[in-house]
């Protein structure tokens, strides 16, 4: 069974499973971790692509995790403002600064953008 991430699960996922205060400081996590983003290590605005990119097209986290920061943003079960979803990442249409792992943001669950996807976290048997 598969569902959308929680914000929790999909934060600490990005981190690449860090979550100390000290690991945390970070803006972007890759095998290293960085405060700035570079066109070498995701897609944004900045990338010039001006489109979605191949899913593993950049250098994943310590977990291997791809495409964490850029490329589409992504939706998470939980609610924004209490109608619409949060999505979390940004997307290629967007500046480093909303690709950050902790920046957050809102949209309609009816949405229909070029830059909105989904990643989905597997359930295991028995769980919720």
């Amino acid at each position: 069974m598969y569902r959308w991430p929680r914000e929790t699960e999909w934060e600490y996922a990005c981190r690449g499973g860090l979550s100390s205060q000290a690991d945390c400081k970070w803006s972007y996590y890759f095998k290293v971790s960085t405060n700035t983003l570079s066109t070498n290590q995701a897609n944004f605005d900045e990338s010039g692509l001006d489109r979605t990119s191949i899913v593993g097209s950049y250098q994943p986290n310590a977990m291997g995790m791809y495409d964490m920061h850029g490329n589409v943003w992504e939706w998470c079960e939980d609610s924004y403002n209490g109608t619409d979803r949060v999505i979390r990442g940004g997307g290629w249409l967007n500046a480093a600064e909303c690709c950050r792992a902790a920046y957050r943001d809102g949209s309609a669950p009816t949405s229909e953008c070029r830059d909105l996807g989904l990643r989905l976290a597997r359930v295991p048997s028995g769980g919720k």
